[in-house]
Formats: C-alpha cells, structure tokens, sequence
C-alpha cells in the first residue's frame, strides 16, 4: 500500500449518504476510502451501515471507548428468541433454567438463549401449561448492543 492515500477521515452516516435510499453511494464512497488504507470514523447507529463498511466497530461514550470489535465480536453472546406464547397466567418466573423474558403483550424476549436451546425453552413453556404459537430468533442491533454496554459501564 502506498502511504499517499493513508490518512484519517471522519464522517456522520447522513454525511456519507447512508440514510435511506443512499446506502449505495456512501459506502462506495467510504469503501474506496479504505483501500487507501484511510482510516474511516464512521458516525452510524445502522447495523447495515457498518456490515456493508466496516471492519471494526467500537462504541463510544464521552470520547471513551467502551466496546471494540468486529460486529460479530461485539454481538457475540446476544443470543434472543421471541416466542408468542398464552396461557402461562402469571407463570413465566417458573420457566426454569432461562432467565427472566421481557414482556410485550403475549410475545416473550428471551436473552442468551443459544439457539441449540430453543427447542428446551419451547419444552418448558409447554410443560408449564403454555401454548406457543411463535418461535422468531432475533439478533440485538448495534445501537441496542451499545446501550446496555452503557448499563453495564454505569453499573460499574
């Protein structure tokens, strides 16, 4: 690599045209960037923005850096399930061995569930008396990522 093209750059998601409709151009633009070997500090909170782009990412808290990591690093661990369920009637803290679901309405989000594990979480709603109607696995955005490293840093 040449040391002519090496430097550092510093762009917003909006300023690269990576909103919507614009994803295309930016990260063409921020791509050719890169094989400069030009160090590209991208400012986006879509996942898409940064697999299309990146080859770190990192979270940053008041010029802290809190996570860094490809995106895979930096999610790995985040395993969800969604599952659309009924007729656990105040029973769901005696689903055993998984942690506690956030409630929306008759969906469950359960976290750091591998998905070889799926199909035991499924067995115990069932065996409870629950009836399940969905299974979705989910993956945690990168902004939803950043905010619960920011909980956890508070936490500290």
């Amino acid at each position: 690599m040449s040391p002519q093209g090496a430097g550092l750059r510093s762009v917003a998601g909006r300023a690269a045209a990576l909103g919507p409709g614009g994803g295309h151009v930016g990260s063409g633009i921020t791509r050719a960037l890169r094989e400069r070997a030009t160090t590209v500090f991208l400012n986006a909170h879509l996942r898409s923005a940064g697999e299309m782009i990146c080859d770190r990412v990192a979270g940053v808290d008041h010029g802290r850096v809190i996570a860094l990591g490809t995106i895979h690093d930096l999610l790995r661990g985040q395993d969800m399930v969604r599952v659309r369920l009924a007729g656990l009637n105040g029973r769901l803290g005696q689903i055993q061995g998984f942690p506690p679901p956030a409630e929306d309405g008759e969906w469950m989000t359960f976290r750091d569930v591998k998905e070889e594990r799926v199909p035991d979480l499924v067995a115990e709603i069932v065996r409870l008396g629950g009836r399940v109607y969905a299974v979705e696995p989910q993956e945690q955005s990168l902004e939803d990522r950043f905010l619960q490293l920011l909980e956890e840093e508070e936490a500290r």
